[in-house]
């Protein structure tokens, strides 16, 4: 909360972490969530149930912004809202120099007059996520994405704007399928949240 730059930093070659149930708000300054940098080559890093909101206070700001050398990461079950909080800004930005990273089951919305998600990364693998509420909601690129199964409905959370971004029983966004093996063998939860048989809800949370 309150920081005045980027609240985590992927630099230079850092690879094989986990960024796991981080909670990203408030920022005061320019930046916004999560950038990985543009110097060197990041590989399978995996983002998981982190929630990112109110973050960047001008056109600069981003939620997520994946630059050059960024590969094969994984961004598994995140909340952006209200990611690019300055007007013009980005929830999600990829840079064309990254390629062959994974969206799957993350929410994306309320980024009111800015834009959800803009790709102009290769072989951006992109399914099960539901983005809306942007102004527009897909910006460019749509053409380099691994495109399908995805909404763009409200997600019904229980009370976004307080923080709550579990989502309320009857919802468009649950449960969905990990329809590509690595993902869904790769990423299981040790928190306690409660995944029920092969399929789990978008989001940082399961359905209240």
């Amino acid at each position: 909360k309150n920081a005045k730059d980027w609240s985590i930093r992927v630099l230079a070659t850092a690879s094989s972490n986990i960024f796991f149930r981080n909670d990203i708000y408030s920022n005061i300054g320019n930046r916004g969530g999560i950038l990985m940098s543009n110097t060197g080559v990041k590989k399978r890093n995996v983002f998981a149930r982190n929630r990112i909101w109110n973050v960047g206070l001008s056109a600069n700001a981003r939620g997520l912004w994946v630059l050059q050398g960024a590969t094969n990461n994984r961004f598994i079950n995140n909340v952006f809202y209200k990611a690019g909080y300055g007007g013009s800004a980005f929830s999600v930005l990829l840079s064309s120099t990254s390629r062959s990273n994974i969206f799957v089951n993350n929410i994306i919305c309320s980024n009111g007059a800015g834009p959800g998600v803009s790709n102009n990364a290769l072989n951006t693998f992109w399914t099960n996520n539901d983005v809306y509420g942007n102004t527009p909601n897909y910006s460019a690129g749509v053409a380099f994405f691994s495109f399908a199964n995805n909404l763009s409905n409200d997600a019904m959370f229980s009370n976004a704007p307080a923080g709550n971004f579990r989502l309320r029983e009857g919802g468009p966004c649950g449960p969905s399928l990990l329809i590509d093996a690595g993902v869904s063998n790769t990423w299981t939860p040790t928190d306690g949240t409660p995944v029920f048989g092969s399929q789990r809800d978008m989001g940082a949370y399961e359905a209240s």
